[in-house]
C-alpha cells in the first residue's frame, strides 16, 4: 500500500491510471448512436450536397412566368427529377428532392388545378428552395473527440455522406456483490441495478460477476479472477463492522492497494487497487456512499482514463446547423448538461458545510432547499 488515505482529487487520478488503456474500434454511423467519439468527427460534405426543394410543390425553369402548365411526372428525394421541365411543362416534386440547374419550385398551396394534369403556377420567387451547404458546411466538427455520439448527430454525419466513425470502446464494469445477508436473498442487491441503470445509461457496460457472502476466502478468488476484465466494482464489507472482511481478505497479495481511504464524507471507507489486467474500486454497500462515489469518483475517473465527455443524451452538445431543422433554434437546443466538459455538478445539502465537509454531504438527487455548483474535475 502506498497511501492510507488521499483526497478525492487523488483518488481520480489514481483509479484512471489503474483502469486498462483504452480501445477504439470502427463503428458503422446507423450503430453509433450513444457511442463515444474517438476523434472528431467531421461531415464528410456539405448538407445538403445540392439545392433541395424546401417544400411540397412544383418544378419550372428558373424565371418561368405565371400561367397554366401541364404535369409531366412526379419525382421525390429517391426519385430525383432528371433536368429542368420544359416549356410549358411542370414536375411534381416533394419536399427534400434535388433541383436540377436551372430550375425552381413553386409550393403546392400557391398552385390551382386547371383540369386534368395540368395546374395554374403564379411565377417562381426563388424562397422555396433550399441552397447547397445551408444546413452544414463541409468539413464542420459534428461530434468532438471524447463526445457522446447522439442520434441527431449520427444522423447528420450519414447524411454528409459519411458510413462509419472511430469510437471509443469502454471497458465493461464487472461488480461484485459482497454481503451475506445479499447472497442469502434476505436484504436485496441495489448495487447492480443501480450500476447498470447509471452507468449503463452512460454508455459504459455493466455486469455482474457475483453475490458473495462475508467470506475472505471466496472474495479473493472471486474478484481476482474478475480483474482479468479490466474494471472491477466491489460494493460492501469495506467497514469495521466485524463481518466486513472484503479488505483483509487481500492483505496476503494478489492486489496492491494504492488507497484504504478517500477524503470525503459519505463513502470514507473506498479503497483502490491495482492488478496486473486491471484496477478495483472497493466501496461501502450502502445507497449513499454508493451513490456519492460513483458520482464524485468512479464517473470522473472513467471519463478521464477514456477521454470520454461521460454524459447522457441531454448532455449532448447541440448540433453545429447553420440554420435549425425547422421553426426557432431554441426547439432543437438540449437541456443543459449535469455533467459539463471539465466539471462534475454537486448538490450541497441544506447545512452542508461545502463539497465534502458537511457530516451529511451527499452527491444525490435534490430533495429539499439544495445549492448546485460546479467543481472542476482535475486535468
Amino acid at each position: 500500500m502506498e497511501h492510507r488515505i488521499v483526497p478525492l482529487v487523488k483518488a481520480i487520478r489514481l483509479l484512471a491510471r489503474a483502469l486498462p488503456a483504452p480501445r477504439r474500434c470502427r463503428c458503422p454511423l446507423a450503430r453509433a448512436a450513444g457511442r463515444y467519439a474517438a476523434c472528431d468527427c467531421r461531415a464528410a460534405a456539405a448538407v445538403p450536397a445540392r439545392r433541395t426543394a424546401g417544400r411540397d410543390g412544383f418544378l419550372v425553369g428558373a424565371g418561368a412566368p405565371p400561367g397554366v402548365y401541364r404535369v409531366a411526372g412526379e419525382y421525390s428525394p429517391a426519385a430525383p427529377p432528371p433536368h429542368a421541365p420544359g416549356e410549358g411543362t411542370t414536375y411534381r416534386v416533394e419536399k427534400g428532392s434535388p433541383i436540377p440547374d436551372g430550375a425552381d419550385v413553386v409550393p403546392a398551396v400557391s398552385a390551382a388545378l386547371v383540369g386534368t394534369g395540368a395546374v395554374r403556377l403564379p411565377s417562381p420567387s426563388g424562397e422555396t428552395a433550399v441552397p447547397a451547404g445551408s444546413l452544414l458546411a463541409a468539413g464542420t466538427i459534428v461530434v468532438a473527440r471524447g463526445e457522446r455520439i447522439s442520434p441527431g448527430a449520427a444522423a447528420l454525419l450519414r447524411a454528409s455522406g459519411l458510413d462509419e466513425v472511430e469510437v471509443i470502446d469502454p471497458p465493461v464494469v464487472h461488480v461484485v456483490v459482497i454481503g451475506t445477508e445479499i447472497a442469502r436473498g434476505v436484504v436485496p442487491d441495489l448495487a447492480t441495478p443501480w450500476l447498470r441503470d447509471t452507468l449503463g445509461g452512460l454508455g459504459i457496460p455493466v455486469t455482474q460477476v457475483a453475490a458473495l457472502p462475508d467470506d475472505a476466502e471466496r472474495i479473493r478468488g472471486c474478484i481476482v479472477d474478475a480483474l482479468a476484465g479490466g474494471c472491477v466494482v466491489a460494493c460492501g464489507g469495506t467497514g469495521d463492522g466485524l463481518t466486513d472482511v472484503t479488505i483483509d481478505a487481500f492483505r496476503p497479495g494478489g492486489i496492491r492497494f494504492v488507497a484504504e481511504s478517500v477524503a470525503m464524507i459519505p463513502g470514507s471507507t473506498a479503497a483502490i487497487a491495482l492488478a496486473r489486467a486491471g484496477a478495483g474500486l472497493f466501496m461501502p454497500g450502502d445507497p449513499e456512499s454508493m451513490v456519492a462515489l460513483t458520482h464524485a469518483l468512479l464517473r470522473p475517473a472513467l471519463a478521464r482514463r477514456f477521454e470520454m465527455k461521460i454524459g447522457s443524451w441531454e448532455d449532448a452538445p447541440p448540433l453545429p446547423l447553420l440554420h435549425p431543422w425547422s421553426g426557432p433554434g431554441d426547439v432543437h437546443a438540449f437541456v443543459p448538461a449535469a455533467v459539463r466538459e471539465g466539471a462534475i455538478e454537486v448538490v450541497d445539502r441544506a447545512g452542508a458545510g461545502g463539497l465534502l465537509a458537511g457530516a451529511r454531504h451527499a452527491l444525490m438527487p435534490p430533495g429539499g432547499r439544495e445549492r448546485r455548483r460546479a467543481v472542476p474535475v482535475p486535468p
